[in-house]
């Protein structure tokens, strides 16, 4: 979730909050962990089970992130709740980090909150030499998850609320980002990498890292809209089946290169299925330039 590698947490004990089961943290929450990172929580609970997945950036370098799986409880002898990444979904490179966080629900001014900072005489270390987390402010902004990942699927509860939970994403903050990413996407020059011709209307994408798996991640647009965003290339294919717009004839596929992972520029092998034709390509991006890639729709 975060770039610091360890942190070791000494609680003390903190004023009594209200009891587990009137709270409800099933949502998404946004705000600050420390003055130099926004986080983005998606929350689950079941009962005093949580579970979700988070999303976190630098505030000056958004193009730094990581994308986590947790889990979570509550304690009853400390009363708060505590969650600990499981796995990476995605991140930027790997100087990102698993980390734990250790949390307080509140009602401030009828806002809901999660709030934690580290009371006086506590002790909240790091590794020698990094910045210490000293304070997590959080604000509900959705009552649900902004999507439901595979995993969060065993933590919902069941019957009714599940349904809800699960049928409504919270879609404002899926635009907003959307929008963001679009207008990075405008501020770098497009770059016409390959021009095919195609007679089919649905076509096959397989995007592997080029060569060397080194944490490349890129986001992919069509025809100037995003499809996917932060998609960590590997050996194992990113596919799209896409199906063309009819109502026109040239088609276009960006790539914009969200990092340059380890050895620059990002780079992708890019297999494509129209028909009975099969293409290799290659595509080259980096922090300037945007790979284009052109299709011209010429039905039989």
């Amino acid at each position: 979730m975060f770039f610091f590698k360890r942190y070791i947490i000494f609680l003390f004990p903190v004023l009594l909050i209200s009891n587990v089961h009137a709270q409800d943290l099933t949502g998404t929450w946004e705000g600050r962990l420390n003055k130099n990172s926004f986080l983005q929580l998606n929350i689950v609970q079941n009962g005093e089970r949580i579970c979700g997945y988070s999303w976190h950036y630098l505030l000056k370098d958004t193009q730094s992130f990581c994308k986590t799986y947790f889990e979570g409880c509550y304690s009853q002898t400390l009363k708060i709740w505590g969650i600990n990444d499981v796995s990476f979904i995605n991140r930027s490179d790997s100087s990102h980090a698993l980390m734990n966080l250790a949390f307080h629900h509140r009602v401030q001014a009828k806002a809901e909150i999660l709030l934690y900072r580290p009371a006086a005489g506590s002790l909240l270390l790091s590794i020698a030499g990094e910045e210490p987390m000293n304070s997590l402010y959080l604000k509900k902004v959705s009552n649900k998850p902004v999507e439901i990942i595979e995993r969060m699927k065993d933590c919902l509860p069941a019957g009714k609320a599940s349904q809800e939970i699960a049928a409504g994403p919270a879609s404002i903050q899926k635009m907003t980002d959307s929008f963001n990413l679009v207008t990075k996407v405008k501020q770098r020059k497009n770059v016409e990498q390959s021009h095919l011709d195609v007679n089919v209307k649905t076509i096959n994408l397989k995007l592997f890292d080029n060569a060397v798996t080194d944490g490349d991640s890129v986001s992919i647009l069509y025809n100037g809209k995003l499809i996917l965003t932060h998609q960590l290339l590997s050996e194992k294919a990113i596919e799209l089946n896409l199906a063309l717009d009819e109502a026109q004839t040239r088609h276009e596929i960006t790539l914009f290169a969200e990092n340059l992972g380890n050895i620059p520029p990002n780079t992708a092998l890019i297999i494509i299925t129209a028909g009975d034709k099969r293409y290799e390509l290659f595509a080259s991006a980096n922090l300037k330039e945007n790979a284009v890639l052109v299709f011209d729709y010429k039905p039989k």
